[in-house]
């Protein structure tokens, strides 16, 4: 198994936040600004954790945060943002909007790695690249993805050589590990959409 010390966990918080209306990783959910969940979820299986943001309001949990270097270039260039600045070979990329994430899927996640450029996890026949692990290997393809526009992250996945792992359901419950906080109304429902899912069929 891959040592926490050799693990940098990268937080996404640099969306528009468009159907939230405010930056969702600071917004009360159950008492705790959003982003909390995640960090206490992160640093089980990571030592050093990267917040990726253009919003200084990050800057009060103590951890580094870096900005975008290409702006608006939506989640590939918070990876990219976050690999740059990374000093690990393995590193944890995952939303600030996945309070539901627990500990051991991510201690599942990480015990996982293989050779490759990423490990992402997959169910239903969707996989989560928005809650999966990125190798320094990645970084190449991905600035070069990122100069030819090509953002979507079903071309990252496929791009990139990315080892797929199923996500045992009998153990994790993979309908609420991957729901996420997109709206208003999602913070007092359980209605709400998940996870950017990518079809890997």
């Amino acid at each position: 198994m891959i040592d926490r010390k050799n693990i940098t966990a990268i937080i996404l918080a640099g969306g528009k936040s468009s159907r939230m209306g405010t930056d969702k990783g600071l917004v009360d959910f159950n008492g705790q600004e959003m982003i909390t969940y995640v960090l206490q979820h992160v640093k089980v299986v990571a030592n050093d954790v990267l917040i990726i943001s253009n919003h200084t309001g990050y800057e009060k949990f103590g951890y580094p945060v870096c900005e975008d270097i290409h702006k608006n270039q939506g989640p590939l260039g918070g990876i990219h943002a976050g690999l740059l600045n990374s000093k690990t070979a393995w590193n944890l990329v995952i939303g600030c909007d996945l309070p539901f994430v627990t500990k051991e899927f991510l201690a599942f996640l990480v015990s996982s790695i293989a050779e490759g450029d990423a490990l992402v996890p997959i169910h239903d026949s969707f996989a989560e690249p928005l809650c999966a692990l990125y190798h320094q290997s990645s970084l190449p393809k991905i600035e070069s993805l990122l100069l030819k526009q090509e953002l979507k992250m079903q071309t990252v996945v496929k791009e990139l050589d990315t080892i797929f792992i199923e996500v045992p359901t009998e153990i994790f419950n993979s309908t609420i590990i991957f729901r996420n906080i997109n709206r208003p109304e999602d913070l007092s429902s359980n209605t709400n959409r998940g996870l950017l899912r990518v079809s890997v069929l």
